[in-house]
């Protein structure tokens, strides 16, 4: 069975988990959605080798993408891991012209929504420091953004027929499982893909608590936010203020502050805004500017 993975930055995690899942039973093959090739790697992949077309498409993402190249009975639809809920600081940002489109610092298109708030409306860098504190929190609403994620990622597993204890799991546990919204822990990657073999029919050769680490979790390269202390002494877990991206970490927020102020300064005033998914989650649970405005 010749399986594909059509999926957005969690696409290797899944692919490398199933591959070893199903050694044996299914090869697979992914494309990461957010790659430049992705289009050409599509086109290729539909077409086929003699003897290794496509049986079966796993997908995260728009399936209209992949009609015009396989019919929808090949199509299997699974969540996407997003879980704001440890990071509700963490928003992607983009150009006033390419608002769905989202910009990349230090290689990597996340940053505080405070920071950028801040940098925006001309706080100094020393003044949005500030409002790093527990009451600015809790008037933005961080504090309840764990509630709303839970529910929120318990249903998507549901929706999508994949068994909801997979993920429930790991909500009880109240262990950090999140490098940020996007980028699960290759342990939440793992339990997803069990679910994915049951959808799939195929009986996996191991379970996600067998797998433990067996290869480097390609998401834990990239990027990883600390759980913020105040947020983190309310959910009862392991806080943290670091911040790294990529092979750069920064220990305190002074010094990322310092550097992503000095990055978005690089940019024409009035030319970046927040990213269009992240303005409308803060127009509906937060307010940021109703909020910060009164507190500065």
């Amino acid at each position: 069975m010749n399986i594909l993975v059509y999926a957005n930055c969690q696409a290797n995690q899944i692919g490398m988990t199933l591959s070893l899942m199903l050694r044996g039973k299914a090869q697979i093959a992914g494309i990461d959605i957010n790659n430049p090739l992705a289009p050409k790697q599509l086109q290729e992949m539909a077409r086929g080798k003699p003897g290794a077309s496509i049986d079966c498409v796993v997908t995260n993402h728009d399936v209209n993408e992949l009609l015009p190249y396989f019919a929808r009975e090949k199509i299997v639809e699974i969540p996407s891991i997003h879980f704001g809920g440890f990071h509700p600081d963490v928003v992607y940002f983009a150009t006033t012209k390419a608002p769905g489109t989202p910009l990349f610092f230090k290689k990597n298109p996340s940053i505080s929504a405070l920071a950028l708030w801040g940098h925006l409306n001309r706080l100094p860098a020393e003044k949005t420091l500030s409002l790093y504190r527990e009451d600015v929190f809790e008037a933005l609403g961080y504090m309840d953004y764990f509630d709303v994620c839970c529910h929120a990622i318990v249903e998507n597993f549901a929706q999508h027929r994949i068994d909801t204890g997979l993920i429930e799991r790991f909500i009880a546990s109240r262990n950090v499982f999140m490098y940020g919204p996007f980028h699960p822990r290759q342990e939440v990657t793992q339990s997803l893909c069990e679910g994915v073999c049951d959808r799939l029919n195929l009986a996996p050769n191991f379970k996600c608590e067998e797998m433990d680490h067996m290869f480097p979790d390609p998401l834990q390269q990239e990027y990883a936010w600390g759980c913020f202390p105040p947020l983190a002494a309310r959910l009862g877990v392991p806080g943290s203020w670091m911040v790294r991206h990529h092979n750069e970490v920064f220990l305190t927020l002074a010094h990322y502050l310092q550097v992503v102020y000095a990055f978005l300064d690089t940019i024409p005033r009035g030319a970046i805004q927040f990213f269009d998914k992240d303005k409308a989650r803060f127009e509906e649970f937060h307010k940021i500017d109703e909020v910060l405005g009164k507190l500065i």
